[in-house]
């Protein structure tokens, strides 16, 4: 990661310090300084129809944006975990419709996937739908029970969000894999969420591709409005990227697909992340290391 030579002598400062260092170990040391709110407390009150603004962090920045947070924001707890892992499976056709849909900036757009917690074992089936160009996104999901054989066969019966007028359910099938670690934080009135992304690694097949050196800031609210997690970002030189990890992991991987207007996102990336290449994996999906690959 090379900063931009305006960078303030702190920033450079902060960056040096934190550019070999693993990520998720500083984030463990920062959570501390939130106050914690159990995932019970809030989990009706989840944003099923809402905004959001993502943000490209180069991890380095990650521990003074926590800082400048601290003070606005709840840390959210899963059994006492607040750095939870999560492994999500897309699911798409043979010539990735979802994925184009995306590329092409068609709405409504849609994915389909399956959430795994890790600290739970809970599994969900999700469906996420974007009605508009810079507009609300609404999510479905439903609890799976473990074990069950077919879960994409819940949405032969339960339309959610209307994904069956756009897509053959039965033609779908697994197309990526990504696991990844997820601070969540939550405003006083739990009108905003903020989750950051940490250690992001997209797997295909026996391929994988690791970002272990950046962060994916995701601000979700009913509103859009001004916070003071935007004030941080804004305060650090960050800005709104649109950016989607089942894309970035298609692209990254897929040689086969139309992937240019997602240079943009991955030139920031190489900029910020120093991206690892494409490599072999043997059948166990990890996270990524500072290192790449485990």
């Amino acid at each position: 990661m090379k900063p931009p030579a305006s960078a303030p002598a702190q920033e450079l400062d902060l960056r040096a310090r934190y550019r070999a260092a693993p990520v998720t170990a500083i984030v463990d040391t920062l959570a501390p300084e939130f106050r914690g709110v159990d995932w019970r407390e809030i989990r009706d009150s989840t944003v099923r129809d809402r905004v959001d603004s993502k943000y490209i962090v180069p991890a380095a920045l990650v521990p003074e944006l926590l800082d400048r947070a601290a003070d606005s924001y709840d840390a959210v707890e899963v059994e006492g975990v607040r750095l939870a892992t999560y492994t999500t499976r897309y699911f798409d056709t043979a010539d990735y419709r979802l994925y184009h849909a995306h590329h092409s900036g068609r709405t409504p757009r849609y994915k389909v996937r399956i959430r795994e917690y890790a600290t739970t074992g809970d599994r969900f089936l999700e469906v996420k739908r974007k009605r508009a160009a810079g507009g609300s996104t609404q999510k479905e999901r439903v609890r799976l029970e473990h074990g069950e054989p077919d879960p994409l066969r819940r949405l032969l019966f339960d339309d959610f969000l209307g994904v069956r007028q756009v897509v053959d359910i039965t033609c779908l099938e697994p197309a990526l894999t990504t696991r990844y670690q997820r601070l969540t934080l939550v405003s006083g009135d739990m009108r905003e969420r903020v989750t950051v992304d940490l250690v992001l690694t997209c797997r295909q097949e026996d391929r994988a591709r690791a970002f272990p050196s950046v962060a994916i800031v995701e601000v979700k609210q009913t509103v859009r409005a001004r916070t003071p997690i935007m004030e941080a970002l804004s305060a650090l030189n960050l800005h709104r990227q649109s950016i989607s990890k089942y894309c970035v992991g298609i692209a990254g991987l897929e040689p086969t697909v139309k992937a240019n207007l997602f240079r943009p996102v991955f030139r920031r990336l190489d900029e910020y992340a120093e991206v690892e290449p494409v490599r072999r994996v043997g059948p166990h999906l990890t996270p990524a290391s500072t290192n790449g690959i485990e």
